[in-house]
């Protein structure tokens, strides 16, 4: 079943509403992928989808290294949203 955009919007807004963390992922021309926090000062890449998400974690770990860590984060692409664990 479609979603539509609005509904799609709302849902996002609620995931950052609960500390949650939200990726924005673009590819670039050379075919890596790049991911950027939405409200926080984070951002890494990847030549694969895998090295991509070991990298997110890697990079969410030091950047919450004295506080505590979001339980999950998800991927925004502009075809679909994955929410992935943390720890």
């Amino acid at each position: 079943m479609a979603r539509s955009l609005v509904e799609l919007t709302l849902n996002l807004r609620y995931i950052e509403s609960i500390q949650q963390l939200v990726f924005e992922i673009t590819q670039e021309p050379d075919g890596v992928y790049v991911a950027v926090a939405l409200g926080e000062s984070i951002f890494t890449q990847g030549d694969t989808w895998e090295d991509l998400r070991l990298n997110i974690k890697e990079a969410v770990e030091g950047f919450y290294f004295d506080s505590q860590i979001p339980s999950h984060y998800f991927l925004k692409t502009q075809a679909f949203l994955l929410k992935c664990p943390t720890i």
